[in-house]
C-alpha cells in the first residue's frame, strides 16, 4: 500500500452489508456522484450495482432472491393468500418496501395465468363428444352411444385424446342424417323424426331443470330454440302432406310450394360483429365439424383479447368499488385501485391453480369451489382494507362482484361469438 493510499473503513463496512459483490459497487453513486450510505442512492434512487458480472452469477442471485422464504415476493404472496386486504391496506398507507407493488404482482400473476393458457393450449370452452347413453343428440359406434360434450378449461391435447376421430365422424354422420333435406323423406320418416325430437326436447328440459349451475343451465338452454324450430318445420311439412291430394298415392313430396324454412333450406344468421350470412344444411354440418375438430378457432379471440380486457377491467372494478365505499381517510380512488390490483392478482393465481386441478385431477365441482372461495375472500379483504362493518363489506363485495361478473359474461359471450363467426364465414353461402 502506498503512502498516499487510504481505505474508507466505514464505506467498506457498508458495502459488505448487502448481497451485492463489493467489486460491483461504489462508495459514490454511479449516476449523480453523491456519497452512498446504502443499496440505493438517497439523492436519485439509483441502485449501487453496475451488474458487470457473468450472466450465470446474475441468474444465481435472481434464483436466490426468488426462493428466499423471507423474500418480499413470498411474503407478499403469503399475505395475499392468507391475510386478505392486509397488504393492500399497508401498501396504501406507505409501506412500499415491505410489499410487492400491486401492479407488479398483477402483471406477474397475469403472465403466469395467460402464459400457461397459451403454452398449454388450454381452451376456455370447446366442443367434443363423449360416451353418454342418455344424450339428447347421439350417435352409435358399435354398442356405444356418443353424445356431444362441452369442455371447460381443458387442454387441447386432452380434448383430442378424449374426442377420437371415430366419435367425431359418427356424430357428424348422425347430425347430417338429422338435417337431411325433407324432400327426400316420406311422411312416415318425418313423423318418426318429429316423435324423436319431442322425446329429446323432454330430456333436454329435464337436463335444464337438473343442471348443477346457472352457467351450465344457460348453455344447455341454447339447444332448445333450434329443436323447437325444427319441430315447427316438421309439423308444417307433415301438414302439407296431409293437405296434398298426392298423399293417398304414396308420393313422397307434395306439389304445394314451401318456404326454405319448411324444407330445411337456407337460414340467415347475424353474427357477433353484425355481419349477415346465409347458411344451408351442408354449411351448418361443416361448421359443426370445424368446431369439433378445431376448438382453438373458437378460443382464438379469447386468447388474443382477454388479457387486454382484464387490464381495463381492473380500473373498472376500482370505480365500481368507489360507488359503494368513499372517504378521504382510507377509501380514496387510489386505495380502491391498489385493492383492485391485488384482488385481480389473487383471482388470477387462484384460477391458475384451479385450471391445473381441472386438467390433472378428477375432483368434481371445481367451479363451485372456486366461486365459494371468492365469496369468502372478497368481503374479508374489503373489511380489512377499508375498515367498514361487515354489512357494508358484504354489500360492496357482492354488489361489485355481481356487476363485474355480468359484464365479463357479456364480453366472453361476444368473444366466443367472434370465434364462431370466424367459422361460419368459411362455410356461409357466398353472395
Amino acid at each position: 500500500m502506498g503512502d498516499t493510499e487510504s481505505v474508507d473503513l466505514g464505506h467498506s463496512a457498508l458495502l459488505d452489508a448487502d448481497s451485492i459483490p463489493n467489486a460491483n459497487q461504489s462508495v459514490n453513486c454511479f449516476s449523480c456522484g453523491e456519497s452512498m450510505n446504502g443499496v440505493f442512492c438517497y439523492a436519485c434512487g439509483n441502485k449501487n450495482d453496475n451488474y458487470r458480472r457473468s450472466i450465470w452469477s446474475l441468474g444465481v442471485e435472481l434464483f436466490s432472491s426468488l426462493t428466499a422464504f423471507e423474500g418480499r415476493i413470498w411474503r407478499s404472496l403469503r399475505s395475499l393468500i392468507f391475510k386478505p386486504g392486509q397488504m393492500a391496506r399497508e401498501f396504501s398507507d406507505g409501506a412500499r418496501q415491505k410489499w410487492t407493488s400491486p401492479i407488479r404482482l398483477y402483471l406477474a400473476t397475469s403472465l403466469l395465468l395467460f402464459g400457461y393458457i397459451a403454452l398449454s393450449g388450454t381452451q376456455l370452452v370447446a366442443f367434443g363428444a363423449k360416451l353418454n347413453p342418455d344424450g339428447v343428440v347421439k350417435a352409435n359406434i358399435g354398442d356405444k352411444n356418443i353424445a356431444p360434450q362441452i369442455f371447460f378449461l381443458e387442454r387441447r391435447s386432452k380434448i383430442k385424446e378424449t374426442v377420437t376421430d371415430d366419435a367425431i365422424t359418427a356424430l357428424e354422420t348422425n347430425i347430417a342424417n338429422m338435417m337431411k333435406d325433407d324432400e327426400n323423406k316420406s311422411k312416415e320418416e318425418l313423423e318418426a323424426e318429429l316423435k324423436r325430437l319431442k322425446e329429446s326436447l323432454a330430456k333436454l328440459d329435464s337436463q335444464i331443470d337438473n343442471a348443477a349451475n346457472e352457467f351450465a343451465k344457460t348453455g344447455i338452454n341454447q339447444g332448445r330454440k333450434p329443436m323447437l324450430d325444427r319441430i315447427q318445420a316438421l309439423e308444417e311439412r307433415i301438414e302439407n302432406f296431409n293437405s296434398s291430394p298426392n298423399d293417398n298415392e304414396g308420393t313422397s313430396s307434395p306439389t304445394t310450394e314451401t318456404s326454405p324454412e319448411d324444407t330445411g333450406g337456407n337460414i340467415d344468421i347475424v353474427d357477433a360483429t353484425g355481419n349477415k350470412m346465409t347458411l344451408n344444411s351442408e354449411g351448418i354440418q361443416q361448421a359443426m365439424s370445424i368446431a369439433l375438430r378445431q376448438p382453438e378457432r373458437i378460443n382464438a379471440p379469447i386468447s388474443k383479447y382477454l388479457p387486454r380486457i382484464m387490464f381495463v377491467m381492473m380500473p373498472f372494478s376500482m370505480l365500481l368499488g368507489a360507488i359503494f365505499i368513499r372517504g378521504r381517510e382510507k377509501a380514496m380512488l387510489y386505495d380502491h385501485l391498489v385493492h383492485a390490483a391485488y384482488i385481480h392478482a389473487f383471482s388470477f393465481l387462484l384460477l391458475f391453480v384451479f385450471i391445473l386441478l381441472v386438467q390433472f385431477t378428477p375432483i368434481p365441482g371445481l367451479l363451485a369451489i372456486y366461486t365459494l372461495i371468492l365469496l369468502i375472500y372478497l368481503p374479508i379483504s374489503a373489511k380489512r382494507m377499508f375498515g367498514r362493518g361487515w354489512f357494508k363489506s358484504f354489500l360492496t363485495s357482492y354488489g361489485v362482484g355481481a356487476f363485474y361478473t355480468f359484464i365479463m359474461m357479456l364480453i366472453l359471450s361476444f368473444l366466443v361469438g367472434i370465434g364462431v363467426s370466424d367459422i361460419l364465414k368459411d362455410v356461409a353461402i357466398k353472395a
